[in-house]
């Protein structure tokens, strides 16, 4: 299979354009060069339409070189399938988005290049007509991992569905360009978070640079407010609803400073109520708010087993008890 990547100094969107007048018969002649096909026809018409005639033309031998040149000119590409169908052929391209944006389908999107695939033997054209001429492995957007230079580590938790327990992770807070990142993986699995334009990462822990020496603390995330309240507010007044909770429930409360597996999160414990049917809410709270909880709810030695209850499934519980 050849790739051609098509560069356009211009965006430009190849489903757009006179390409609607392209459905028609494929040339044909008695004498003089061979039929042009529809496809030919159709590539030759996407390239001429594009804005700006002032593009290049690369091409590669396979799929993996084409996205490692794309990838060193625009960094964070993003790449996307664009279907251009016409009559009964159809040609595909991988359209290229010099970097991450909400695109709506139905209107023009603007693709600074565009990469087309060639058969060159009978395997790539049964490759093509499936419709499976890029493999997406090579395109994936690569996961952003803060460097050492403005780094803050957090312990958090992690709840997702297919895990059977919360997990514990390192998160790595940090910026990655104009971005504030938030770094963790667990087994088989890397994660990353960007907040685009986003304040500095929490003041409450020192930067640790990669000899170890603390840098400037920046500024706190918990003070970003929507205008009314921000969200050090928002988790003070879930905490304070929290334990009222507990205390007005017919059985009340408990806390525990150890999950049901033995592990725990530093600087946090556990709080829950359990219904006599079985069903559990959780939350965990920070160790400022123990004395409190001890207050109000029976400590256990270790918190009961996780029922895999997710954030949406508290709402709902919660609601049930109310």
């Amino acid at each position: 299979m050849r790739y051609t990547v098509y560069h356009f100094d211009t965006p430009f969107d190849p489903r757009y354009g006179a390409l609607s007048a392209l459905d028609e018969p494929a040339e044909r002649s008695v004498s003089g060069p061979a039929p042009c096909s529809r496809r030919q026809r159709l590539l030759r018409e996407v390239v001429s339409s594009a804005p700006s005639r002032r593009g290049t033309k690369t091409e590669f031998f396979n799929e993996q070189d084409a996205a490692r040149a794309l990838r060193e000119r625009y960094p964070d590409l993003i790449a996307m399938p664009v279907p251009v169908d016409v009559g009964s052929g159809s040609i595909m391209f991988l359209g290229i988005l010099p970097e991450p944006r909400v695109t709506n389908p139905k209107e023009e999107i603007p693709f600074v290049a565009l990469v087309h695939a060639k058969a060159e033997d009978v395997h790539d054209k049964k490759t093509i007509a499936a419709r499976k001429q890029f493999s997406r492995e090579p395109w994936r957007a690569p996961v952003l991992v803060p460097k050492y230079g403005g780094l803050i580590v957090r312990k958090a938790e992690v709840r997702a569905t297919g895990l059977e327990v919360p997990m514990i992770v390192d998160v790595k807070i940090g910026r990655v360009g104009d971005r504030l990142v938030n770094y963790f993986s667990f087994p088989g699995t890397e994660v990353s978070i960007a907040f685009s334009g986003a304040s500095e990462a929490p003041d409450d822990e020192p930067h640790v640079d990669h000899s170890g020496a603390v840098a400037k603390e920046p500024a706190d995330i918990g003070e970003t407010s929507d205008g009314y309240h921000t969200f050090n507010e928002l988790y003070e007044h879930r905490h304070a609803l929290f334990l009222a909770l507990c205390r007005a429930h017919r059985t009340g409360g408990w806390c525990s400073r150890v999950h049901h597996d033995g592990s725990s999160m530093p600087g946090w414990f556990i709080a829950g109520i359990s219904e006599v049917s079985g069903l559990t809410i959780t939350y965990h709270l920070p160790d400022r708010l123990w004395d409190d909880a001890v207050r109000t709810c029976h400590v256990l030695e270790r918190a009961p087993e996780w029922d895999g209850h997710t954030s949406k499934d508290v709402i709902e519980r919660i609601k049930q008890m109310a």
